[in-house]
């Protein structure tokens, strides 16, 4: 990937939850881990197969726990954020 010499370090990041919308978030990770399907989840995308497919597709498998997928979202709308403001760049 050609980075801009004004961004050391990558531009950009994908993250994907895994959610059912009818729960408030709360009760969905009490559930979820209730039932050990954090710790599968994470185990499946571990795998060897599972990694190799996901590099196929550019993707690196990064589990973590509700907690940090949280501080993550935050630290990276805060972060383009300020990217927008430096440069002057206003929601339309």
């Amino acid at each position: 990937m050609r980075r801009a010499r004004a961004f050391p370090g990558p531009i950009g990041t994908h993250a994907f939850q895994v959610r059912a919308s009818r729960f408030s978030l709360e009760k969905f990770i009490s559930t979820f881990d209730s039932l050990g399907l954090s710790a599968e989840l994470t185990r499946a995308v571990a795998a060897p197969d599972m990694r190799e497919r996901l590099a196929s597709a550019a993707l690196e498998p990064a589990p973590n726990t509700p907690e940090q997928f949280k501080k993550l979202i935050v630290g990276e709308l805060q972060r383009w954020k300020n990217v927008m403001k430096d440069a002057g760049i206003k929601p339309e």
